[in-house]
């Protein structure tokens, strides 16, 4: 009996040791994750309330609104700085001038559009400039007229009208220019003496179609003001195929 029951004992503490081998099974609440296909854990994502939706669309159609009224402004502000830029240009540093009539041939046509710039300019001989005479009762022309320098204030003129000669200071003019008429003299309108001194302030003009010009040669036009100068002529603009300068190589 004693073998027996010892026996009984030791399969029980075999029993209790093998229970106590075993793992204890945790009832502990745990989130379900999802994974991909790959392995990894995926959260799922919270679909946008309507609310946020709509409110993100109207900040969106707010933001292309400022864009828009931005881009308005800065155009505006373009177009305004080039009239301005324009505007100054025109008034103090350019401006344009019609050819009218025959007296500048062959140098100058009818019709043709000059630029000319008047900022800091002086003329000097050989400049073709315009000019506008400001008295308005004694003028010939109302008009601004286009003519080529001789001489300026203080320089002697000499004329040789038998063989178109004409010396500024003892120095003769190469004038290539001219529209020259070999059978014929050159015009001396209203010059009694072959030799003039142009006075201070003034400028002694005249035109390269010689004996078809109308300049200081007559008594109606006579010397010109130097503040009667609206610019020196640069460019022909117009008509495009004659576009370029106006003075020789």
């Amino acid at each position: 009996m004693d073998e027996e029951k010892k026996t009984v004992e030791e399969v029980e503490e075999v029993e209790e040791e093998k229970l106590s081998e075993e793992p204890v099974e945790t009832d502990v609440d745990s989130e379900e994750v999802e994974t991909e296909p790959d392995g990894t854990e995926s959260e799922t994502e919270e679909e946008p309330v309507s609310g946020e939706v709509a409110e993100s669309e109207e900040q969106s159609e707010e933001k292309r609104e400022k864009e828009k009224r931005k881009n308005i402004f800065d155009m505006v502000e373009i177009i305004t700085m080039s009239v301005v830029i324009v505007f100054i240009l025109v008034s103090f540093v350019f401006r344009l001038a019609s050819v009218n009539g025959k007296s500048m041939y062959p140098t100058l046509k009818n019709g043709e559009i000059l630029l000319l710039s008047n900022l800091f300019y002086e003329p000097k001989t050989g400049d073709i400039i315009v000019f506008q005479q400001s008295n308005v009762e004694t003028r010939l022309f109302d008009y601004p007229l286009v003519k080529r320098v001789i001489a300026t204030e203080g320089q002697t003129i000499e004329f040789d009208f038998e063989h178109w000669k004409v010396k500024v200071d003892g120095v003769e003019l190469e004038e290539d220019y001219i529209n020259y008429i070999k059978e014929e003299y050159m015009r001396r309108l209203d010059i009694k003496e072959n030799t003039i001194v142009v006075p201070e302030g003034y400028i002694f003009v005249m035109g390269d179609n010689r004996n078809n010009s109308t300049d200081s040669r007559d008594s109606r036009v006579s010397f010109i003001r130097k503040d009667e100068v609206l610019g020196k002529a640069l460019l022909r603009l117009f008509p495009i195929n004659v576009f370029g300068t106006i003075y020789g190589k």
